[in-house]
C-alpha cells in the first residue's frame, strides 16, 4: 500500500524548537549544446516516454540555457568569449580503499567527469571553462582523528581550489553539511544533507530535518492512540545526534509516545555496526511495538540481520535519513515496516525518460540499462552539472559569491532521474516534491 504527500516546502531554517505536531490523515498529492551529431545516430530500441504518474514539463521553460532536451548545454561559444579564468569544481570523493572493502560501486565522483568536459566542448559557462578537482574524504574514523575532524580536513582542502561549488555526490556521513558550514560563501551540492549552521546546501533528498518530521507524522498516524512503546536506534555522531533530538524524539515525546532511545556507540568513527548485535539485545530485552532505526546504508544492514534473528521482530520505520536501503531490499524488512522515500515505486520508474537518455548518450551509456542503480548514478551526476551551469549562467560571468548563492537559491524546477518532479527556492533546499510512504503487508497467517 503506497502514499505520497507533498514534503513541506517552508521549514524555518534553522528550527529552534520542535515542531508541533497533529495526527492527520496520508492523502495523495499531486505532486551549451552538444550537437546531436556527437550522439549515437542509431534510434534506441528502448522506448522514451514520460513516467506514468509525474509531469512538470509546464514548469520548466526547455527554450532556456541548460534546460533543453535535446542538447546538454549552450551552442559553442567563439573562443575569444571565453574568459581564461576558469571556474573550478570540487568533488569530494569517498575514500576509495573503505568503500571497496565494503563492496560499494564505483564512486559517483568519477560520474561527474563526462558532463563537466560536455560543457567544456560546448564553449563556456557564463564566459568560463570549468575545472573538475577531487578531494577525499574519509568514510571510516577512530577515535582521534575523529570522522568530525577528518571532515573538516576535506572541506578545507577544498576551499584551498576556491570552488564556485562543492558536489558532495556521495552524500555519506553530511560531510557536505560541513563543508557549507566551514566554506559559508560557497555553493554546495550534495545527495542528502541537513540544513547547516552557516551558507548555502542543496539536498538531491529531502533535508534530513524534513524526513525526520515526516517520520514524526507517520509515527502518529500508524498509532494515532499514542499507545506505542517506540524505540529509536540513532548514532551518536553529535550533530545527527542533536537533529534526531530535536525532530523526532521531542515531538513524539510532546504527542505521549513511550519512547527509549538506544545509542549506537560509533566512538567518533562512521562504521556502527559493530553495535549492531547490542541493539538488538535491547529490543529482545524491552519488546517495543515500533523501532525507529536512522542508520546509514554501512550500519543498517547488520542491524537487519540481527533484528531479522528475532522469532517476531517489530516493525521499523525507515526514515530514509542516511540512504539505509541503498543496498537492502524493502522485502527483508520486518512485517508491517514502513519505508519512507524520495524517488518513484519500482514499478512507475520503469520507463526511460528523455532526459535520461540525455544524459546515458553523453556518458556514452547503453540506454537499456537504464534502470540500474549505476546507470541512475550516472544521471544524477548528469542532473548536479546541469544545476551547477544553470545557477552560474544565471548569477553572470562576474558573479560574486553571494550572488552565485542568490542564483543557486532561485534554481525553480530543475530535471532529475526520470524527471520526478522537484525544484530548489530559499525555503525548500531538498529537491524533491513528495516523499512516498511505503506501508509493508503484514505477515501472511
Amino acid at each position: 500500500l503506497i502514499f505520497l504527500f507533498a514534503t513541506a516546502c517552508s521549514f524555518p531554517e534553522p528550527r529552534t524548537s520542535p515542531p508541533l505536531l497533529v495526527p492527520t490523515t496520508i492523502t495523495s498529492s499531486t505532486a551549451t549544446t552538444l550537437a546531436p551529431e556527437n550522439f549515437p545516430s542509431s534510434p534506441p530500441e528502448t522506448e522514451i516516454g514520460l513516467p506514468p504518474v509525474f509531469s512538470f514539463e509546464s514548469t520548466i521553460d526547455r527554450a532556456q540555457p541548460f534546460r533543453s532536451l535535446q542538447h546538454f548545454c549552450r551552442p559553442k561559444q567563439a573562443l575569444d568569449q571565453v574568459n581564461e579564468a576558469l571556474w573550478t569544481v570540487v568533488a569530494l570523493q569517498p575514500e576509495q580503499k573503505a568503500l571497496k572493502d565494503f563492496g560499494f560501486p564505483p564512486t559517483p565522483s568519477a560520474a561527474l567527469s563526462p558532463f563537466i568536459d560536455a560543457l567544456n566542448r560546448c564553449g563556456d559557462v557564463s564566459g568560463h571553462l570549468l575545472n573538475l578537482e577531487i578531494v577525499e574524504v574519509a568514510v571510516l574514523a577512530g577515535l582521534s582523528p575523529s570522522l568530525h575532524e577528518l571532515q573538516d580536513a576535506s572541506c578545507l582542502a577544498a576551499s584551498h581550489f576556491s570552488p564556485v561549488v562543492v558536489i558532495d555526490a556521495f552524500g555519506f556521513q553530511n560531510t557536505g553539511t560541513r563543508c557549507a558550514e566551514l566554506l559559508s560563501d560557497t555553493v554546495v551540492i550534495a545527495a542528502q544533507g541537513s540544513t547547516p549552521d552557516a551558507g548555502v546546501l542543496l539536498s538531491d533528498a529531502p533535508l534530513n530535518e524534513d524526513l525526520l518530521h515526516e517520520t514524526a507524522l507517520t509515527v502518529a498516524q500508524w498509532d494515532p492512540s499514542g499507545d506505542a512503546e517506540v524505540m529509536v536506534i540513532a548514532p551518536d555522531q553529535p550533530a545527527l545526534a542533536d537533529l534526531i533530538n530535536r525532530e523526532l524524539v521531542e515531538p513524539l515525546r510532546s504527542l505521549g509516545f513511550s519512547l527509549r532511545v538506544v545509542s549506537y556507540a560509533c566512538q567518533g568513527g562512521a562504521l556502527c555496526s559493530g553495535q549492531a548485535k547490542l541493539a538488538a539485545e535491547a529490543i529482545a530485552l524491552h519488546k517495543p511495538t515500533l523501532v525507529l532505526p536512522v542508520l546509514d546504508a554501512l550500519s543498517f544492514p547488520p542491524f537487519l540481520r540481527e533484528l531479522n534473528l528475532s522469532p517476531v521482530p517489530p516493525p521499523v520505520i525507515l526514515s530514509g535519513v542516511g540512504d539505509p536501503l541503498r543496498f537492502i531490499d524493502a522485502a527483508l524488512l520486518p512485517p508491517e515496516s514502513v519505508v519512507l522515500n524520495f524517488s518513484l515505486p519500482s514499478e512507475m520508474s520503469s520507463t526511460l525518460t528523455p532526459f535520461d537518455a540525455l544524459c546515458l548518450r553523453i556518458a556514452d551509456q547503453d540506454l537499456d540499462s537504464f534502470n540500474t542503480t549505476q546507470a541512475k548514478a550516472w544521471v544524477k551526476s548528469c542532473a548536479m552539472v546541469r544545476w551547477v551551469a544553470r545557477f552560474l549562467d544565471a548569477a553572470g560571468p562576474e558573479s560574486t559569491p553571494v550572488e552565485r548563492q542568490f542564483a543557486a537559491l532561485a534554481l525553480g524546477p530543475v530535471d532529475a532521474p526520470g524527471m520526478l518532479p522537484g525544484w530548489f527556492s530559499s525555503d525548500h533546499r531538498g529537491r524533491p516534491e513528495t516523499i512516498t510512504v511505503t506501508l509493508l503487508p503484514p505477515l501472511a497467517s
